[in-house]
């Protein structure tokens, strides 16, 4: 059972942690995942023909069945989204690279170790990056338990 003293210093922490609380704030934070687009559900205009012909592949044989073919199409688009977010992410690494050979002149050699900037920008995309390996895992483990119905 838990404890009065427990339920207090939960709810003290509960009171810092409800993020931002003045109007400006929660505009700015509900922004912030339109800077890369990674929280787009469909920011490619060819999504629904690679969906499309990914889901048909995954279902394969048992494409006919509506549910199976649903379901495949679930994991394909997870897929993508989960590709979007590591080009993203490499974009980032890239970028820093040639920013750092531009001002430095040297090769790659020299520049293996990132920016606190570049690190601060990698740790902001792991939420996404996390939630798209989630959905994917999701949306196979509903596929598979499909497939194994039949």
């Amino acid at each position: 059972m838990t404890t009065e003293r427990a339920i207090r210093a939960n709810r003290q922490n509960a009171l810092a942690s409800t993020g931002p609380r003045t109007a400006a704030g929660r505009t700015r934070s509900a922004q912030n995942a339109r800077k890369h687009g990674l929280a787009a559900t469909d920011p490619n205009p060819d999504a629904p023909e690679e969906t499309e012909h990914l889901a048909t592949l995954i279902a394969g044989a048992h494409g006919g069945d509506a549910a199976i073919l649903d379901a495949a199409r679930a994991v394909a688009e997870a897929q993508f989204h989960l590709r979007r977010v590591q080009a993203f992410k490499g974009t980032l690494i890239r970028e820093e690279v040639h920013a750092l050979q531009a001002e430095t002149g040297t090769d790659i050699a020299s520049t293996l170790f990132p920016s606190a900037d570049l690190l601060q920008k990698l740790a902001r995309l792991e939420r996404y990056e996390r939630r798209a390996f989630s959905q994917r895992k999701s949306a196979v483990r509903r596929f598979a338990a499909l497939i194994c119905r039949l």
